[in-house]
């Protein structure tokens, strides 16, 4: 499809062609409609009267037509408009960082508008809570008193097997449900829209916590790339209870970074949807 500027540029070579038409038509149809010379008088016989001269016609000026002067003149290349680019919009305006959570908890509502899922925010320091969330995650750590959401509300089931050992029971999977509905509801676009408005408060909480001039968007990126590197475990998932905290029995998954473990936690399925859902912001974060 043409843009604009081509529509444009064939608009005015249309109405060019027309008029330059138009001005030899006119042209060829006067020169047919002059004005005649008028015939010569009859000459009377010598016998009867004096020979007169013939009188001569007056001569006739033949009227000047300016076609040109009656006619729009084709515009030059240097008068056809440009279009013109539509201005961007003007950035909203932000508040100061200790204001921000009604701002945020506002853009929170208007995007999900579920209240099951507005429930899993926390309602204070929304913004230096993410950053700092990042931060650990990007170094494979978590920490809950720095979570932008709460924690879920009933703890994990297990089913007991020998030796003191324990099979994780896939029902526990579900109680992450809300918080994967709460990722993968919003697209990319919406995602990274929202990323980039609230950015310079990203920024300036980012300083807050000793990473004045550094790229917060790199944290969030290694954050990503952890998570994306998590191994997929299908089957069923060992336990063991050497202390009050469960523990994977499985040396290699308890190696795993922190983050990492949250995830197998959710289920392969709720894992394979969060792990899309980052995937594809990590493509517009790296664009």
């Amino acid at each position: 499809m043409a843009d604009s500027k081509g529509k444009n540029l064939g608009l005015y070579t249309a109405v060019a062609a027309a008029v330059v038409i138009g001005i030899g038509a006119i042209y060829f149809l006067n020169s047919d409609d002059k004005v005649p010379t008028p015939a010569p008088m009859p000459v009377p016989a010598p016998a009867q009267i004096i020979e007169q001269p013939t009188p001569e016609p007056e001569p006739v000026e033949e009227p000047q037509v300016n076609n040109q002067a009656q006619l729009p003149k084709a515009p030059q290349p240097a008068e056809i408009p440009q279009a013109q680019p539509a201005p961007k919009p003007a950035k909203p305006e932000l508040p100061e960082l200790n204001e921000s959570d009604t701002l945020v908890k506002a853009d929170i509502e208007r995007a999900y508008q579920r209240p099951y899922i507005e429930a899993l925010f926390n309602r204070d320091d929304l913004i230096r809570k993410f950053v700092v969330f990042v931060d650990n995650a990007a170094q494979g750590a978590l920490t809950q008193q720095h979570s932008p959401v709460v924690s879920p509300e009933t703890g994990i089931k297990v089913q007991a097997v020998d030796n003191n050992e324990f099979i994780l029971d896939p029902a526990s999977y579900k109680r992450y449900n809300s918080y994967v509905a709460m990722f993968t509801l919003l697209n990319t676009e919406t995602l990274i829209d929202y990323f980039q408005k609230f950015l310079p408060l990203i920024h300036q909480a980012y300083e807050e916590i000793g990473y004045e001039g550094e790229n917060f968007e790199q944290s969030l990126i290694d954050a990503i790339d952890l998570a994306l590197a998590t191994p997929l475990v299908e089957g069923e998932i060992r336990l063991v209870a050497p202390s009050a905290m469960y523990k994977f029995a499985d040396p290699e998954l308890e190696s795993l970074r922190p983050i990492q473990k949250l995830l197998i936690r959710m289920g392969p399925e709720n894992q394979l949807k969060v792990q899309a859902a980052l995937e594809k912001v990590r493509k517009e974060l790296v664009k």
